[in-house]
């Protein structure tokens, strides 16, 4: 059997590579020396596949490839796996040494992917990855999470008003929200905050509570709305392979408070949700979307960093200010002056984790 005959009878597709006469001559070389070969070869593929634009993009093959270019295509792959990461790494060593052995790379060249890629880089790469999934980078993301992911709007609308600049002390801002403080007509939710109060000399003294309202997306006052119509809520089994069908969920009635989150199963008094519910129902959510890292505090900062953007364009500026890093603060309940600092690092790191994506 020949090997292109052997991919197409894989995914059924025909695979673009670049310099494909080379990749397809790895390949048939790789099928001839491995037991496992089908499998191996349909993996080979399509990785060799993914760098193929990256190939086209440099316009050069991948045994030319620097190590910063292949440190940046491994880190594009978004891999949380130090192993999964590794064999694409050896096949990345792989076909350098076939070029190298079959003159398509001059024999005097080193292989940098075998002799330059070491263990710390990639242990670097999946850190960055496994940090990289700790938050949410956009607005479109964190529907797109809400709509695949939440089971329930009593768990969305969580992700959501986090999102959206609630905080207080365990998140009591969300955990305290009434049906009442919810203005349709205006888009908008009415918050008792605390704020901090400074002395002349910018030494904290106290705090102040006020009277605030905060101004949501249509999205955000969909997802409100629908937890307050809510009266079942369907706990989910995550051991489950296959979560769409309904016989993995059961269904449990929301005890009937004035409150916009509601406990199940159970008659409560009218009062808040403990912050065991709201830390309890984030993590279902992130665990059904495979990222577990993601927290209340990580979902507050993405929301944080998503508005300094929405700053900058409001300002027409290219770049933060402290003032804007402080006003962002301010705005998503934290203390500017002790917080803008972290902010800019979150900030930073997301802007630059999307622009490696975009390459």
């Amino acid at each position: 059997m020949k090997v292109c005959d052997i991919l197409k009878s894989i995914r059924q597709k025909e695979y673009q590579f670049y310099n494909e006469n080379i990749k397809y001559h790895f390949l048939q070389e790789t099928y001839d020396n491995k037991e496992d070969n089908i499998n191996t070869v349909g993996f080979y593929a399509r990785i060799l596949e993914r760098i193929g634009s990256r190939e086209k993009k440099l316009n050069k093959d991948l045994y030319q490839f620097t190590y910063s270019e292949i440190i940046t295509f491994l880190r594009s792959l978004n891999y949380k796996s130090r192993d999964t990461l590794n064999g694409v790494l050896s096949i990345i060593v792989g076909y350098t040494d076939f070029c190298l052995k079959h003159n398509y790379k001059s024999k005097g060249e080193l292989n940098i992917a075998r002799f330059n890629i070491s263990s710390k880089d990639l242990d670097e790469l999946v850190d960055a990855m496994n940090q990289k999934w700790r938050f949410i980078y956009s607005h479109y993301e964190l529907e797109e999470l809400i709509k695949k992911y939440a089971v329930n709007a009593q768990d969305a609308v969580i992700y959501a008003l986090i999102f959206e600049g609630l905080k207080g002390d365990d998140f009591s801002e969300v955990r305290n929200l009434k049906k009442s403080d919810v203005n349709i007509d205006n888009h908008t939710i009415r918050l008792n905050r605390d704020f901090t109060i400074y002395n002349t000399d910018g030494k904290i003294i106290g705090k102040e509570n006020k009277e605030i309202d905060i101004e949501v997306s249509d999205f955000t006052m969909d997802i409100i709305l629908d937890a307050i119509d809510q009266t079942d809520y369907m706990t989910v089994n995550l051991k489950s392979t296959d979560l769409k069908r309904t016989n993995k969920y059961e269904a449990k009635t929301l005890s009937d408070t004035d409150y916009v989150l509601r406990v199940s199963g159970t008659t409560k008094p009218n009062k808040p949700v403990g912050k065991a519910v709201l830390n309890r129902r984030t993590k279902q959510v992130a665990e059904l979307a495979e990222k577990p890292s993601i927290t209340p505090t990580t979902i507050h900062f993405s929301g944080a960093s998503s508005y300094v953007n929405a700053l900058l364009e409001d300002y027409k500026l290219d770049q933060p200010t402290t003032e804007i890093f402080k006003e962002a603060c301010l705005r998503y309940g934290l203390t500017p002056e002790y917080t803008w600092h972290r902010l800019k690092r979150i900030w930073t790191y997301i802007q630059e984790v999307d622009s490696v994506g975009a390459q």
